[in-house]
């Protein structure tokens, strides 16, 4: 119900539609990400970097709305770890290449993984629900002694790393 709400607040807040979207999916595993294992001060960094870029390159202007994913492995438990970003603004296109130079830039000295960048053009306030709304429907992620069962990989996969992928929807609007 709070990332409802969450999501709902962001989408209110935008005062004129239609409006650019560029949806940035940071994702990592523990065989591809330079963690031994995770924490939560490298997961804040990871989130705090990425806003300030985003803030440096786009300016005062741009609202971001930020969460976190999991896409379980069953068989060989190597789970996916999401880390999106969802910023709106009017003019985000001619910059999103010095964006994503940025962002990889970082990736690759800090994190490791994988990123991914989609730019919409045009979005109305129900696009814009649809792309921030989490949905994370895993029964795993409700208690933290059934996640840690699920994973292979308790170094990597820990209580930290279980905060932060159970965490509401985070915004922010610069400015």
């Amino acid at each position: 119900m709070e990332n409802y709400k969450r999501s709902l607040d962001f989408i209110l807040s935008i005062k004129k539609y239609p409006i650019q979207l560029l949806n940035i999916n940071l994702t990592f595993d523990v065989k591809n990400s330079y963690f031994e294992k995770i924490t939560e001060k490298d997961l804040n960094f990871m989130k705090t970097e990425i806003l300030k870029i985003s803030k440096k390159i786009f300016g005062e202007k741009i609202k971001i709305a930020f969460h976190s994913q999991i896409k379980w492995d069953l068989k060989d438990y190597i789970h996916t770890i999401s880390i999106k970003f969802i910023i709106v603004g009017k003019t985000l296109k001619p910059k999103i290449k010095i964006l994503e130079k940025n962002i990889e830039k970082f990736k690759d000295e800090v994190i490791g993984g994988n990123l991914k960048l989609r730019f919409i053009e045009e979005n109305n306030s129900s696009d814009v629900l649809i792309e921030t709304f989490p949905v994370q429907f895993e029964e795993n992620l409700r208690d933290y002694e059934e996640f840690k069962n699920f994973n292979r990989y308790n170094k990597f996969y820990n209580e930290d790393l279980f905060r932060f992928l159970t965490r509401p929807m985070e915004t922010y609007f610069a400015g």
